[in-house]
């Protein structure tokens, strides 16, 4: 496609923002909708009583020169660097993530033995499932201890059940520094017991959280003479052979636009649009967050901006303390807690998360977030929709069947974490929409593009 013409992009998050300023600013004609009532979609920040929160751990890392450019080019001066500092509970005690060697040496002796007669002893996956993945790289002793109970707590699935995709994308996404490796068991042992220096470097706005970003990119989009519409949603399309001709946007005040863009972005769930274009629900399923974000007096206890908790006994996966990311996140003698649990839209834990509070604090206690519970000042429970996209068995014929019928749509294009149902990172969303957006503006065959979806997911 060449020339300008009008866009309407679906969804305020990475990917949607990103690709919205890269067209406004060549000249297109832009409309944002974010069904949320702020902007940055996953990237999202909360603020009260002079507190600020992410959703879990946000901050910028990447490799690419060029999703550092425009990184940069975004924040311009506001932005500070700072080390990463991340753990895991294990054996009721903190480590280093990645594993520190000293962290062996705190193992259960029995846990050590079989962890390496598991050197020798892994077999090859006999199917595709995580189960069996993870099985052939590290053996049975961490699958029983971590993988397996850490998982399944967290996506409410079957380890047996679910495709090894989640273990390669879920193992990337956590190490994130690809100088170490974590790919087998002897690479982890390597990598631990005999270290190279890496000190991962990290971007985050000197400002304000993670959401100052999107916030510079919407007053970006605005100069160019775009609009960016929160509290709204697409709430009808019309169609015509296979182009989208109409869109219907309901507004909070109650009106609505009538649109008719030459392009429309769709960053939401594919079945968002699936539905309006009534096409059938192929069951591609997203995990969701409930967060507690919860006021601390005093500093953090922990050393950690972030750790896994994936013991079967403790009732969160994740806790990330803002202030070991930046101390401008909270007030002076004080701090923060974002305390994550997967729930399923719909389900007990995310119609009723208040009921779970004593539980949630005293694990916060066990742990040692927290030394007292008087520390704790105020809470705030935030939900947060789909979250992870859940990579079960069937998940890739699933996707395709999906992909390949709303690629259909000419002027339809799927985009972000998860608009194409990708487990990625913010940079990944980046240059998934840099890329994007250089194509329709004349770099690119846009059908090309349509058919690396699904094979550049970076797994």
């Amino acid at each position: 496609m060449s020339g300008k013409g009008s866009a309407v992009v679906v969804g305020a998050g990475i990917s949607g923002l990103t690709a919205a300023r890269q067209l406004s600013r060549e000249g297109w004609d832009v409309t944002v909708v974010e069904l949320e009532k702020t902007v940055g979609g996953l990237a999202r920040s909360f603020h009260y009583n002079g507190h600020t929160f992410d959703i879990g751990p946000h901050r910028f890392h990447t490799d690419d020169p060029v999703v550092l450019e425009f990184i940069n080019e975004t924040l311009g001066d506001d932005k500070i660097i700072i080390d990463r500092s991340s753990g895991v509970w294990f054996f009721n005690r903190y480590h280093d993530w990645p594993l520190a060697r000293k962290s062996i040496f705190h193992m259960p002796f029995g846990v050590m033995v079989g962890a390496a007669l598991d050197l020798f002893l892994k077999g090859r996956a006999k199917d595709e499932s995580f189960e069996q993945y993870i099985l052939s790289l590290y053996g049975k002793t961490l699958y029983r201890i971590f993988f397996k109970p850490y998982t399944e707590k967290f996506l409410r699935y079957p380890c047996d059940q679910l495709h090894s995709d989640w273990a390669s994308a879920g193992i990337n996404r956590a190490v994130i520094d690809k100088r170490y490796q974590a790919t087998s068991l002897f690479k982890v042992i390597k990598s631990t017991l005999f270290p190279k220096p890496v000190k991962t470097k990290f971007i985050y706005p000197a400002s304000g959280g993670v959401d100052v970003f999107c916030k510079r990119l919407v007053g970006k989009i605005e100069k160019d003479g775009g609009s960016v519409h929160t509290g709204a949603r697409v709430s009808g399309l019309a169609t015509a052979g296979h182009k989208i001709t109409g869109l219907t946007i309901s507004l909070e005040d109650g009106g609505a636009l009538n649109m008719r863009p030459d392009l429309v972005f769709w960053t939401a769930p594919p079945s968002a649009v699936s539905k309006l274009l009534e096409l059938p629900d192929w069951g591609l399923e997203f995990l969701s967050v409930i967060a507690f974000n919860y006021e601390i007096e005093g500093p953090p206890q922990v050393p950690y901006q972030w750790t896994y908790y994936g013991a079967e006994e403790l009732i969160f996966n994740r806790a990330s303390l803002p202030a070991n990311f930046a101390p401008h996140t909270a007030p002076p003698g004080f701090s923060g807690i974002c305390i994550e649990l997967a729930c399923m839209e719909g389900d007990g834990i995310w119609n009723e998360p208040e009921h779970l509070r004593s539980l949630v604090e005293r694990d916060m206690v066990r742990t040692r977030l927290v030394r007292r519970y008087n520390e704790i000042v105020d809470l705030h429970i935030e939900r947060i929709r789909n979250t992870y996209p859940i990579y079960t068995i069937e998940y890739r014929e699933k996707l395709n069947s999906a992909i390949t019928a709303l690629n259909r749509y000419e002027n339809l294009l799927m985009l972000g974490r998860t608009g194409t149902f990708w487990y990625n990172n913010m940079d990944h969303s980046i240059r998934q929409a840099l890329d994007l957006a250089a194509t329709v503006n004349g770099d690119g065959d846009l059908a090309t593009w349509r058919e690396q979806i699904l094979r550049n997911r970076d797994l």
